[in-house]
């Protein structure tokens, strides 16, 4: 796992700000008080279990209990999306978004707020540098910390977002590293999303264990008629798999529609069986003719044309994350192109 890059800074000592009124100190320690107990957070059996099948699937035991220590720690809530759990070349990495990083700091009652990042170039940013303060034995100081772009930044194929934002995206960073430098008992072992994009993608999950299926249930017989309409429903769905993958999932789209309503439920569920099996091999067959990738690369120029909502936009995004590594330079560029068109229609100018 690649660390995060070290910072350019420190806190400056004997430069802090001048000390806040006592009864001000008074009410920042009553408020770190009671921003600590609201900040704890406890796990039923059921909860780490629902972690365990859900959001941590690729964990180890070991993994998850250090995982759900640092959501203890930290008060951070997994089912909020505010923390989660990483592997990246088999190591897991625990990362949070630097809103996080902000919450946490609120709750010791001594986070006194952060100047906005400074960049030496607006346009093309090489580095930025953030400074946090924290009530310090009731002095407000300041900690200044600085992020570079060559240390950070992902690459091309990986830094779409640092592309479109770039000061956005660096700031984030430099506001981590700072935070980090203000308040490391709270922040130890925990890194924000944007320090650790330039560690690269994450790992897959283990290939899921097959499950052997359940004994069928015992269903009413049949209807000449529903035996007719399936019979004609599993011809359409054999003709539309042997045109393409999209055109069986559009003919499986009105069959799934129609529904047990219509079929019965074991010619519903023949067909769905059916269904999967044609899916299966059209999908080999793709796999197998390969020249994938410029037929992708089309398909989602012709998806970005036609998306209209930043929601369309984001899916887009995650499918061409996915896709990265496959594709060419141009292709890349092709795709992108097309993306940030798509988003700036949909009047957003980023995920």
């Amino acid at each position: 796992m690649d660390a995060p890059p070290g910072a350019v800074g420190s806190a400056v000592p004997g430069a802090c700000g001048t000390a806040p009124p006592a009864a001000e100190r008074r009410h920042q320690t009553y408020e770190g008080i009671m921003a600590g107990e609201l900040a704890r957070i406890e796990f039923t059996d059921d909860q780490v279990a629902l972690v365990k099948r859900t959001l941590c699937k690729d964990l180890s035991n070991d993994e998850l209990e250090l995982f759900l220590g640092q959501c203890k720690r930290t008060g951070l809530d997994p089912f909020a999306k505010q923390i989660h759990a990483v592997k990246r070349q088999g190591k897991l990495v625990i990362q949070t978004a630097v809103d996080g990083y902000r919450l946490i700091a609120d709750r010791t009652g001594k986070y006194a707020g952060n100047d906005d990042p400074v960049f030496d170039n607006e346009d093309h940013p090489n580095k930025a540098t953030v400074t946090v303060y924290k009530i310090v034995a009731g002095v407000r100081c300041p900690f200044t910390a600085t992020a570079r772009w060559k240390e950070y930044y992902p690459g091309e194929k990986m830094g779409f977002m640092w592309d479109r934002m770039p000061c956005v995206m660096l700031g984030k960073c430099a506001e981590s590293l700072a935070l980090r430098k203000a308040f490391p008992q709270e922040l130890s072992g925990l890194y924000t999303d944007e320090e650790m994009d330039q560690a690269g993608g994450h790992d897959a999950p283990p290939p899921a264990v097959k499950q052997l299926p359940a004994a069928p249930p015992v269903l009413p017989t049949p209807t000449a008629q529903q035996q007719k309409d399936h019979d004609r429903a599993a011809a359409n769905l054999k003709t539309a798999a042997a045109e393409s993958c999209n055109d069986l999932q559009t003919a499986w789209a009105r069959v799934y529609k129609a529904g047990v309503a219509v079929f019965g439920e074991s010619l519903f569920a023949s067909l769905e069986l059916l269904k999967n099996e044609l899916k299966a091999k059209c999908q080999q067959q793709a796999a197998a003719s390969k020249p994938a990738a410029g037929e992708w690369v089309r398909a989602f120029v012709r998806n970005a044309a036609t998306a209209l909502s930043v929601p369309d936009c984001d899916e887009l995004t995650d499918q061409l994350n996915e896709r990265a590594e496959e594709l060419t330079d141009g292709e890349y560029k092709e795709c992108y192109a097309a993306l940030d068109t798509a988003y700036s229609r949909a009047g957003r100018p980023g995920k």
